[in-house]
């Protein structure tokens, strides 16, 4: 997902997560997480200069199978649509991710481009590696409650200007992948979520946010 005004949402998206991640416990959590966040994200993308559809629209676009998918969020920007999931459960997060994909690829192989589609997964838990490391390679955008954007953490770290390169070239490699330059040789999801890993445990030491 491109940075600059997208990475900025994500930025303010974040902490807000976070906060609506420790308010709902106990029964129908979940709906009401996603019936919050989806209007945080409305919100959100509506300040930005987004243009964003009511929450939970079923997206009228042309999809390989003839189905029409309901999103929890979504806006367009830049001749992108970004889709949001957003869940708050420790069951099954990996089917989650991969259902959530499904329905994007669905649009995406029936576009003529086929990149006009951009996936961003919101969970009030911390989402687990097997799904992360899936994430990284269909360019998804993973926030949960201890795992922040890359963007946050590279205007944050003005006291480790090597960590902020560091990150500025990580988001480089990650918004550079796709299905159709994939190289097992040079991007591996283990060590590149490894690697993201590293700089959340240093930005968390040096920058205290």
């Amino acid at each position: 997902m491109a940075s600059g005004v997208v990475g900025d949402f994500l930025c303010r998206l974040y902490p807000i997560v976070c906060q609506i991640s420790e308010k709902f416990v106990g029964r129908d959590k979940g709906r009401r997480f996603e019936d919050v966040t989806s209007e945080e994200i409305y919100t959100l993308a509506y300040e930005q200069g987004f243009q964003p559809n009511p929450p939970r629209l079923t997206l009228d676009l042309p999809t390989i199978s003839g189905n029409s998918h309901q999103f929890d969020a979504s806006f367009w920007h830049d001749a992108i649509w970004y889709l949001v999931e957003c869940k708050n459960t420790k069951i099954a997060a990996m089917d989650y991710v991969y259902y959530f994909n499904a329905k994007i690829l669905d649009y995406q192989y029936a576009s003529k481009t086929g990149d006009g589609f951009k996936g961003v997964f919101l969970s009030a838990v911390e989402v687990p590696d097997s799904a992360w490391r899936y994430s990284i390679a269909y360019g998804l955008r993973i926030l949960d409650p201890v795992s922040p954007p890359l963007e946050l953490m590279m205007k944050s770290c003005d006291e480790d200007p090597i960590l902020g390169v560091a990150l500025g070239r990580y988001l480089e490699k990650i918004n550079s992948l796709s299905l159709n330059t994939w190289d097992l040789f040079e991007f591996n999801t283990v060590r590149m979520l490894e690697e993201y890993r590293y700089y959340c445990s240093r930005w968390r030491d040096l920058c205290a946010y």
